[in-house]
């Protein structure tokens, strides 16, 4: 438990020198591959190893590199202290994949623990010539997820 903390903590560093480096936007050709990618950074948050998820994601990404950074930064502190009241996370669970019109795609993951899960939101926007990310969310708020 204490180990996953400390990779949090040691991620966000790396990762605050990653986004100061722009990488040129890739973009995704269909919604098979927004799924692909949105549960590869959510399994990537699971095994602790998230700035490489977020790294990934941020090459497919039309969000400004300076909000995905402060995403990240508010991880160490969620993810702790979820660990702390419920244990180690230790799986993925697609919830739902929304598509609203023909713009935007809306995977939503459960990040799983032994009492509990985060809720992980990843938004692609669909622009002329491909998929991109449109914004993601990791939070404690997954009734709300199950409410919709």
């Amino acid at each position: 438990m204490y180990r996953q903390i400390v990779i949090v903590v040691v991620s966000i560093v790396i990762l605050g020198a990653a986004t100061e480096q722009a990488t040129a936007q890739q973009l995704l050709s269909s919604n098979a591959d927004t799924e692909m990618l949105s549960k590869r950074f959510a399994q990537s948050i699971i095994k602790g190893d998230f700035v490489n998820g977020a790294r990934e994601l941020q090459m497919f990404a039309i969000m400004d590199t300076v909000a995905v950074a402060n995403a990240m930064r508010a991880l160490p502190d969620l993810i702790a202290k979820h660990v702390v009241a419920n244990g180690p996370l230790i799986e993925v669970d697609l919830i739902s994949s929304t598509t609203k019109g023909k713009t935007f795609i809306r995977h939503a993951y459960a990040l799983k623990s032994q009492r509990g899960a985060l809720r992980c939101v990843v938004v692609f926007y669909k622009g002329s010539k491909g998929w991109a990310v449109h914004s993601f969310t990791i939070d404690d708020r997954i009734q709300d997820e199950l409410n919709k």
